[in-house]
């Protein structure tokens, strides 16, 4: 349903995680808490351009995907920031995962958060450490 109700509904979805997530951005980093979007969210944020491909494609974001340097933050300190806003870290998912990556479910029923540390690691393996102050 191009250009309907339904397609602007989800812009105004995708623009409110997205500023969601600066918004997380900015509170972890003024507590000394570096992390950057990653994603689909931060496609949408850097490349403004693709806002049309993404709209036809009814591109849904269900999570916030984030990156930030192991050796900067430590597990305890993220999982403290996390509580503070109402989310609760997936402790079995950390446990067996914890030194790659963690999610966090939002209590609120907001978007879920999954933080990368160093890489992207799926089916291949992009490191981001050299990257991450680029922007």
């Amino acid at each position: 349903m191009e250009g309907g109700d339904s397609d602007s509904g989800l812009h105004d979805k995708c623009e409110e995680i997205i500023q969601y997530a600066l918004k997380i951005i900015k509170l972890a980093e003024s507590q000394g808490i570096s992390m950057r979007l990653l994603g689909g969210c931060a496609i949408r944020y850097h490349c403004p351009c693709c806002e049309e491909i993404l709209r036809k494609a009814n591109r849904r974001y269900a999570d916030i995907d984030f990156i930030t340097i192991r050796s900067k933050v430590n597990e305890k300190r993220l999982k403290s920031f996390f509580k503070q806003l109402d989310f609760t870290p997936d402790e079995r998912f950390i446990t067996l995962y914890g030194d790659m990556r963690h999610i966090y479910y939002n209590n609120n029923g907001g978007p879920m958060v999954e933080v990368f540390f160093d890489k992207l690691v799926f089916n291949h393996e992009i490191d981001l450490r050299d990257r991450f102050f680029a922007d």
